[in-house]
């Protein structure tokens, strides 16, 4: 009978481990959640910065140019997704409607004529086709004058 005691006494003081093991790691979890967010914090706070003509040093340059590249390539894939859709976004609430509509159908605002593609100009530093009015060259990074 005191080896059924000492098992279940053991049993118990592991399964109490176990739980106490996992309340640490669910808050060591919950704090690397809460650092995580706020670096994103951060490096969006950066990235304003330099597109606000803030200068860094170049090892930023490098990571500012491929986030520039990025936002063009999520930029046309947006568009691409509401081409396939069959939808443009409302100017004014930002809701989805069909591209055949004259009014959006969640704020009533009249929807504008198809708008042409911006145009574009040579990047100063390595001539990339840019959208007119790019502060910064997604394929350099040099600042456009």
């Amino acid at each position: 009978m005191d080896f059924l005691r000492n098992v279940t006494r053991e049993v118990g003081k592991k399964s109490g481990q176990l739980v106490e093991q996992t309340k640490l790691a669910s808050k060591i979890n919950a704090e690397e959640n809460k650092m995580e967010k706020l670096f994103v914090q951060l490096g969006e706070k950066v990235y304003e910065a330099f597109r606000d003509g803030e200068e860094f040093g170049e090892d930023y340059n490098v990571i500012f140019s491929d986030l520039n590249m990025i936002n063009m390539s999520l930029e046309e894939l947006r568009a691409e997704m509401l081409e396939v859709k069959g939808v443009h976004i409302c100017p004014n609430c930002g809701a989805e409607v069909e591209k055949d509509s004259q009014f959006c159908t969640k704020c009533g605002t009249k929807m504008a004529a198809e708008e042409e593609a911006a145009p574009e100009v040579a990047c100063v530093q390595c001539g990339t086709q840019i959208p007119e009015g790019t502060v910064f060259c997604p394929e350099c990074g040099a600042k456009q004058e």
